[in-house]
């Protein structure tokens, strides 16, 4: 949704990715949940381009770099940049009942993705 897609149903592809974001110069860690995650690998600093000026459908303030993998390339998101500060807060600030409620979300979807 945060790029301006539709909002999709939770399915046994959805993932929920651990992030370390920086707010503030302080370090938070928190869960975001992904459509679905293909391959998580490790990159060397030297398989890191700049991103590109041009070509993609993300924003470039989003992006912190283009990955070699091979011939191919991935694009590597600037998680700080792509949850704003607006957002953070939010997450930061919401009530019991909506964590509660979102916690219940959570573990229907870990029962599905389980099943």
């Amino acid at each position: 949704m945060r790029f301006g897609l539709e909002e999709r149903p939770i399915t046994k592809t959805t993932c929920i990715v651990i992030v370390e974001i920086e707010q503030d110069t302080e370090r938070t860690v928190m869960g975001v949940i992904a459509d679905a995650v293909n391959q998580v690998i490790d990159l060397a600093p030297k398989d890191i381009e700049e991103p590109p000026a041009f070509g993609t459908r993300v924003r470039l303030e989003y992006l912190f770099g283009m990955g070699k993998l091979g011939k191919k390339f991935a694009l590597i998101l600037n998680i700080d940049s792509v949850l704003s500060n607006t957002e953070l807060l939010t997450v930061s600030t919401l009530q019991p009942e909506a964590v509660d409620a979102r916690s219940d979300a959570g573990e229907s979807a870990t029962e599905q993705l389980e099943a």
